[in-house]
């Protein structure tokens, strides 16, 4: 068992001969998809024929609006495109701390801000690595 982190096109990770069962997607509190980045292109990869969008996935599992730096893992069902094509089985959503004064729940420019900011993102880090752990079982 290993781990890995390592920053590639989600939609050519057999192609680059990158084994990946979880990603992790920087998602936003209503776990929305579009917006750009990593986001859109996550929704778009899971788009299927004969499977429900990401999107509809995530607000089946998680009915709540997303928590500041909680993590909530999705399993994709076979037929999922990015499954399928990808053998991701997994995408671990996150809502890091917003430092963009044109965004929602914009943190601040002070350095009281950009501390919270700072910590906010390690607990993002930690609480997606903790559900990494869990669903893989590599935590002991």
């Amino acid at each position: 068992n290993r781990m890995f982190v390592q920053c590639a096109n989600l939609v050519k990770l057999k192609e680059n001969d990158i084994p990946c069962w979880y990603i992790v997607n920087a998602s936003n509190p209503k776990f929305n998809e579009g917006g750009s980045g990593t986001n859109e292109a996550i929704h778009e990869a899971c788009r299927g024929t004969y499977t429900p969008p990401l999107q509809t996935l995530t607000r089946r599992a998680y009915t709540d609006t997303a928590e500041l730096s909680k993590a909530y893992p999705v399993f994709l069902p076979v037929g999922c495109p990015l499954r399928e094509t990808q053998n991701v089985h997994v995408v671990i959503h996150v809502v890091g701390p917003n430092m963009n004064p044109k965004r929602p729940n914009y943190l601040g420019d002070d350095e009281k801000a950009y501390a919270k900011g700072k910590e906010e993102l390690r607990k993002c880090y930690t609480n997606v690595l903790s559900v990494f752990w869990d669903l893989t079982g590599l935590k002991d």
